[in-house]
C-alpha cells in the first residue's frame, strides 16, 4: 500500500481521488508495490517487478528554463505535456521486457530502474549526460545524442559501464549508483573527485560543460582503507552516503542545482557547502566524512540540506533548513548535525522507521505509524518566517495497526511512503485469541477481495514509449 501527501496544490504525483493534498492517505490507484520514488513524477515497482509511473512528464519547473520541453521522458513514454494522475505500467524494449525490477529511482526529469539481476536502466532528460547512456535529439531528428539540448530518451535502457549495483541515486542533474561490492559510481554534472577540476575552472569551464554521461567510480578511503557503501542519495547540489560501519560521507557535484543558471558569477561553480549541506569543512570537491555521525543505517538529500537516521530511531538533520531560506544568512542553515526535537527514542513522537527531506520540507514516519512534517509543510507556510515550522507538526493519519512502512520517498514537493503489513501481524490469529484471530482473518479477506478488485484494473493499465 503506498500513502501520498503534497506540500503544493499539485496532485498529479499522488494517484488518488481524495483532494485533501496534504494529509498521507492511501493511494487506491497504485498497485501493491515493493519500492517507490518521487520528484516532480512518481514511479513505483509492484510486487511482480514492474514499474509503474505518473505524473509530469515535461522539463518544466526550473533548470534549463530556456530549452524546457514537453515529453521529456521520465514517465517512460513520448506523450507531450501529459500529467497522468493514475499509475500505468511501462512498456520496456523488447530485450528487457521479461526482467524483473527490484528498486526505483527519480530524479527531477529522469528516472532509474534496479533489475533483480544488478543490472541499471535509465529513462528521461539527457541533457547533461544522467542517463548515463546514449539517448536522441528530438530536435534533430532523433540522432544520437550522449548530452545537449532536448537529448533524452523515454525507452528505459541499460546504463553503459557499470557493474552489477544494488542501489541507484538521481539528483537534479547528476545520476549515482552503489554497485554490488558498495562501490560508489557517478556521472552527469557531478565534479566530486574529479581530478583537473581546479585546472578546468581556472579556465573558465564551466561544471555543466564537464558533464559526461559515462560513469565514473568514486573511491573513499579512511586511514587508507577502501570503504564500501550501503546506501546514497542525491540532492540538488550534493549527494550523502552511508558505509558499511554506519559514517556518512557527502561530496558536493560544483552545480547549484540549475546547471550554473544562479552562479553566473562563478562562471557556474557553486562555492563548496555554501549552506553547510556538507557538513564537515572539506573546501573542494572531495568527499569528507560528517564528524559525529557514526550509527547511521539510512541517509536522505533535499535541494541543500541532509539528514541520516540512525541505529537508535533518531534522526539528525544539517544545512538549509527551508529551500526558501537559501538567500539569507548563516541563522538559516544549520552548519552540524542537530537531532530532530521531539522524534526518536524518548521522544514524544518515538522512533523514527523512515525519513526523508524534500524540496521545501521534510517529513519522517514514525515506529508508532503516526506521520509526522516540518518545513514548509503546506501552501499556506509562508518562506522563512514566524509561521515556517521548524518543529516536527503531526500530520492527519496514521498507518493501519498491523502495518509499517518500509520506505518514504520525495524529491520535490510530495511524498510517497510504502506501507506493508508486518510479520507480525501477519501470523496473528495462529495460536492467540480466537476472536481476534477471526477478526485478522475476516480484515485480511475483505483486504484481499479489494485488492483483486483494484488488481483487475491495475492490469488493464499499461504505457508505452
Amino acid at each position: 500500500m503506498v500513502y501520498s501527501w503534497s506540500v503544493a496544490t499539485s496532485i498529479s504525483g499522488l494517484a488518488r481521488a481524495n483532494q485533501t493534498h496534504d494529509r498521507p492517505r492511501a493511494s487506491e490507484s497504485t498497485p501493491p508495490s515493493i519500492s517507490v520514488a518521487a520528484a516532480g513524477h512518481s514511479l513505483a515497482v509492484d510486487e511482480e517487478g514492474q514499474i509503474w509511473t505518473w505524473g509530469r512528464n515535461n522539463s518544466r519547473g526550473g533548470g534549463g528554463n530556456w530549452y524546457t520541453y514537453d515529453g521529456s521522458g521520465q514517465l517512460g513514454v513520448r506523450l507531450g505535456d501529459v500529467r497522468p494522475t493514475l499509475p500505468a505500467r511501462i512498456l520496456l524494449p523488447p530485450q528487457h521486457r521479461a526482467a524483473r525490477f527490484a528498486a526505483v529511482a527519480s530524479g527531477r526529469y529522469h528516472s532509474a530502474a534496479v533489475t533483480e539481476g544488478g543490472e541499471l536502466l535509465t529513462w528521461g532528460s539527457n541533457d547533461h549526460g544522467q542517463l548515463g547512456r546514449r539517448a536522441f535529439n528530438a530536435s534533430r531528428h532523433e540522432e544520437p545524442c550522449e548530452l545537449g539540448w532536448y537529448c533524452r530518451d523515454p525507452w528505459p535502457r541499460p546504463v553503459q559501464g557499470l557493474p552489477r549495483v544494488k542501489r541507484a541515486a538521481l539528483g537534479r542533474f547528476n545520476s549515482l549508483a552503489i554497485d554490488e561490492a558498495g562501490q560508489i559510481w557517478v556521472w552527469g554534472i557531478d565534479q566530486c573527485a574529479r581530478r583537473d577540476w581546479a585546472a578546468q575552472r581556472r579556465k573558465g569551464v564551466w561544471p555543466n560543460a564537464l558533464a559526461s554521461a559515462q560513469p565514473r567510480r568514486v573511491p573513499i578511503r579512511e586511514g587508507g582503507q577502501l570503504l564500501n557503501f550501503t546506501d546514497a542519495s542525491a540532492g540538488y547540489v550534493h549527494w550523502v552516503a552511508v558505509d558499511e560501519g554506519g559514517g556518512v560521507w557527502t561530496c558536493a557535484t560544483a552545480d547549484d542545482g540549475y546547471s550554473g543558471m544562479l552562479m553566473d558569477v562563478h562562471k557556474g561553480w557553486r562555492p563548496v557547502n555554501l549552506r553547510h549541506e556538507l557538513g564537515h569543512q572539506v573546501k573542494d570537491f572531495q568527499p569528507g566524512r560528517v564528524p559525529g555521525v557514526n550509527t547511521a543505517v539510512a541517509v536522505t538529500a533535499g535541494r541543500c540540506s541532509s539528514g541520516a537516521r540512525l541505529a537508535d530511531g533518531s534522526i539528525v538533520q544539517w544545512g538549509c533548513d527551508n529551500m526558501l531560506c537559501m538567500s539569507l544568512d548563516g541563522a538559516h542553515n544549520w552548519m552540524e548535525p542537530r537531532h530532530i526535537p521531539n522524534l526518536g527514542p524518548g521522544t514524544e513522537g518515538g522512533p523514527v522507521a523512515q525519513f526523508a527531506l524534500g524540496e521545501w520540507s521534510a517529513a519522517a514516519v514514525g515506529v508508532d505509524g503516526r506521520f509526522w512534517a516540518w518545513g514548509r509543510v503546506n501552501v499556506t507556510v509562508g518562506p522563512c518566517g514566524p509561521s515556517t515550522p521548524k518543529l516536527p507538526l503531526l500530520l492527519e493519519g496514521t498507518v493501519p495497526p498491523g502495518s509499517s512502512a518500509i520506505a518514504l520517498a520525495t524529491k520535490h514537493q510530495h511524498f510517497l511512503a510504502l506501507v506493508v503489513k508486518t510479520p507480525k501481524a501477519r501470523a496473528r490469529g495462529g495460536g492467540g485469541d480466537d476472536d481476534e484471530g477471526a477478526e485478522d482473518a475476516e480484515q485480511e479477506a475483505l483486504a484481499a477481495a479489494a485488492a483483486e478488485g483494484q488488481a483487475k484494473s491495475w492490469r488493464g493499465r499499461s504505457r508505452a514509449a
